[in-house]
């Protein structure tokens, strides 16, 4: 097997987030990693496909999500064929008997947190094929696919009770050291259901938010500064829009919106009222911190690509 990148599990958090209602809660962070063979004897690219689809499919229903962001948890399958025959005819016909398996491990530790197995049969006029129609028979859901899934969900949620402390201390080292994107990363891996550490997280959370922002608005001055003094307005007020009003900053980049609104256009002019009405809006300001703190653990965990060897799972 080839060394392949983590595949992140799940096409629904980050893609779908600004198109949900706003609920007032964050969302559920239980996250997994899908790793798939990037190279197999057995399977072609098709089927490999085929199995991701199958994976997703099957987490999916089970309410584990996690787009964009992701820890240490890995959801891997194994398929093996202990039996092959041909049935002869007009045409032969390819039997195929096979096992399929999905795992839970935690990297760091390579301790597994759940496993599930399943017998699937297939058959075809030729080996591929029979290969190919035993992968579309596997479940995404039954009852031991339920027992599977709460189990690694209770197993993940007791790792992170447990090893809350330790990732809150982690936290506080990386606020002090202005690491709000790393903080933000950290707090966004530990799933809401660890209900006795979740009033620190969201504590901690506002903290290094409050930081991250501070940070961005003091950099974003510094570019409007700029823009201004080669009298590009449209880019000073392309910046000066998206200051979040929660910054400690926003008074200085409201002078600076005045400084520029007799230099742009009626149509401009209009995207930067309504811009501002948006921001404003107590529901819209608390949505997009919410999806903003999404987006922060999102470039963290893409900021430090995790590279797997499959074959190092088993």
């Amino acid at each position: 097997m080839k060394i392949i990148s983590t595949l992140i599990l799940l096409l629904s958090i980050f893609k779908s987030y600004s198109q949900q209602e706003y609920t007032g809660e964050a969302p559920n962070t239980i996250s997994l990693s899908l790793v798939l063979p990037d190279n197999s004897e057995m399977l072609s690219q098709t089927d490999i496909r085929k199995l991701e689809s199958k994976i997703q499919h099957l987490v999916n229903n089970y309410g584990v999500s996690g787009e964009g962001y992701t820890n240490n948890f890995v959801i891997y399958p194994t398929y093996e064929i202990y039996e092959h025959s041909e049935v002869e005819g007009m045409k032969d016909i390819h039997v195929i008997e096979a096992e399929f398996n999905l795992f839970v491990k935690e990297i760091n530790s390579g301790k597994i947190f759940g496993s599930y197995n399943e017998s699937i049969k297939g058959d075809g006029y030729s080996k591929a094929k029979a290969i190919t129609k035993s992968i579309s028979k596997i479940s995404t859901g039954n009852r031991e696919i339920n027992a599977f899934m709460d189990e690694v969900k209770n197993n993940i949620i007791k790792f992170y009770t447990l090893n809350c402390p330790r990732i809150l201390d982690d936290v506080d080292t990386a606020i002090k050291m202005q690491q709000y994107q790393k903080a933000i990363g950290l707090l966004y891996s530990i799933p809401k259901e660890v209900s006795g550490c979740y009033k620190n997280i969201q504590e901690k959370q506002v903290i290094a938010y409050n930081g991250y922002i501070n940070n961005e608005c003091t950099s974003n001055i510094t570019q409007v500064k700029a823009s201004l003094a080669k009298k590009d307005y449209n880019t000073a007020l392309s910046i000066l829009s998206n200051i979040n009003p929660q910054s400690n900053c926003y008074n200085e980049a409201v002078t600076l919106i005045s400084s520029v609104e007799n230099k742009i256009d009626a149509a401009e002019k209009e995207r930067l009222k309504e811009a501002k009405e948006r921001r404003q809006d107590n529901q819209n300001m608390e949505r997009d911190r919410l999806k903003t703190l999404a987006d922060i653990a999102k470039a963290y965990y893409n900021s430090k690509p995790q590279t797997i060897i499959y074959k190092s799972l088993f």
